[in-house]
């Protein structure tokens, strides 16, 4: 059986080609049957501004293991994302690869 995740799932994503209303990541998330909610959000990194993606994982059938890998295999192919920051409530809070793979796996800062 799949681990079941709890709480809120959310995922964010930014990069400098990110398009400010998340049109790509909506599209292939519908594409996908994937259920969410995405807002768009702006980022202020080392002196950057990008513009990026809160991304909440919607329904409790919905919320796990096996479909949280699914929903990155989706927005890695859909955008810039080498990673993104991963937040379960009272479980995980860090980089989405660490938690797909179970150990350091983050190609870079957060």
């Amino acid at each position: 059986m799949d681990e079941i995740l709890g709480g809120n799932v959310d995922i964010s994503v930014s990069s400098q080609t990110t398009d400010e209303k998340c049109l790509r990541l909506i599209r292939a998330f519908s594409h996908n049957c994937i259920n969410a909610r995405i807002t768009p959000t702006i980022s202020v990194n080392d002196k950057e501004i990008e513009n990026g993606c809160l991304i909440r994982l919607a329904g409790p059938g919905n919320k796990n293991r096996k479909y949280l890998v699914k929903t990155w295999h989706v927005i890695s192919k859909t955008g810039d994302y080498e990673c993104a920051h991963l937040d379960i409530t009272g479980k995980f809070h860090g980089c989405i690869l660490n938690f797909i793979h179970n150990k350091e796996f983050c190609p870079g800062k957060l």
